[in-house]
């Protein structure tokens, strides 16, 4: 029983007393010197890795625009260019004798978006490309353009400008030649700019044609009636607000505007009727807008060949006379292309932006476009 409950004759002894936990911590060690020079030293480091990375990168983009094709200057408010590369794939004496051709892209959406720097540009834009047949105009050591065409079209202006400017490119010297290469397709739009060239050829499997003007729009009147949405506009005139989507057109105004497509549907049958000098009843016949495959195409005379980039550089040879040279503005490297591709730095931002814009103010524009 005495085993079970102690007494105070066989008590354990008292623990000593415990230090504090606070009391057992070590007081801080100053950093010994080197690791503090370590640190300072990669800081350095750094600093200077990422001024040598800056410096690298400013030097490419110097690079970069001494390379391109072009030097930029503005006269009488437009912006022009010089060609500066040299020619290529001739060999010898005879690359100096031959005629130089310059070779241009337009592919995508045609339209007149004007950028105050080429350097968020795609190298195949429409705008690219104008300024490109603006320089090349103004240089008489270039006998010819080989017009890549890979499109569906556009705005309706943007490709009357391209095909005025490769017009002036020819009335500026009568002995200049431009044959247009289409690719997997070059209509609409792509074809009235096609038809200012000398030569057209396009690929056995091109889609091509579609000789139609469109205007659209969209109207929410009865939706904007569901919820509840009414639109308040505030105009100086009863056509001010055509085309607002909160409001039904009127006879007079649909009209109006079909006046005004006939129009430019005109002026498009007649450059097609000129260029590839065709009757204008002709044209007009096939201009509702069809598409056409290559063969159908050659068929009714809208183009002049059927083949490949090899079959538009021997039709070059022949219409010049000799084998020209040619310069390839777009000659760069993969990672340039890279960095001044609009994409790379968000371009579909500004792009949704204007589509948003135009959706919900009414904006509309003439448009060369195949839907099919």
């Amino acid at each position: 029983m005495n085993d079970e409950f102690p007494t105070a004759g066989n008590l354990p002894p008292p623990l000593p007393p415990q230090t504090p936990l606070y009391a057992q911590q070590t007081p801080p060690q100053p950093i010994p010197p080197r690791v503090t020079w370590a640190s300072s030293c990669l800081r350095g480091c750094m600093g200077a890795s990422f001024a040598f990375v800056l410096i690298g990168l400013l030097m490419l983009v110097l690079i970069a625009r001494i390379g391109c094709s072009t030097v930029e200057s503005v006269k009488d408010g437009i912006k022009t260019a010089t060609i500066t590369h040299k020619a290529t794939n001739i060999a010898g004496k005879d690359k100096e004798n031959s005629p130089k051709v310059l070779e241009i892209s337009i592919t995508g959406m045609i339209q007149d978006d004007v950028s105050p720097t080429s350097w968020f540009e795609e190298p195949g834009s429409s705008q690219t490309a104008l300024r490109k047949i603006r320089a090349a105009k103004d240089d008489s050591t270039i006998r010819g353009i080989l017009l890549h065409l890979n499109s569906g079209g556009g705005g309706i202006t943007a490709s009357d400008v391209l095909w005025n400017s490769l017009r002036e490119f020819k009335q500026a010297d009568t002995n200049r030649i431009i044959v247009a290469m289409m690719g997997s397709i070059a209509a609409s739009g792509a074809y009235y700019i096609a038809a200012a060239a000398d030569c057209i050829v396009a690929n056995p499997t091109t889609m091509t044609g579609s000789i139609g003007v469109i205007l659209n729009s969209y109207n929410v009147q009865d939706l904007a009636t569901k919820i509840g949405l009414k639109s308040v506009t505030i105009k100086s005139g009863g056509n001010k607000d055509i085309l607002n989507p909160f409001k039904t057109l009127t006879p007079e105004q649909e009209q109006m505007l079909q006046r005004m497509v006939d129009a430019m549907h005109t002026r498009f049958v007649n450059i097609v009727a000129e260029g590839r000098h065709l009757d204008e009843a002709h044209v007009r016949a096939i201009a509702d807008g069809r598409i056409l495959l290559a063969a159908e195409a050659l068929e009714l005379g809208l183009i002049n060949k059927i083949g490949y980039i090899d079959d538009a550089k021997a039709e070059l040879t022949r219409l010049l006379g000799s084998k020209p040279s040619y310069i390839n503005p777009d000659e760069q490297p993969g990672f340039l292309r890279l960095i001044r591709s609009p994409a790379f730095w968000g371009e579909s931002f500004s792009r949704a932006a204007a589509t948003i814009r135009e959706r919900t103010t009414g904006e509309s524009q003439l448009r060369l476009e195949s839907h099919h």
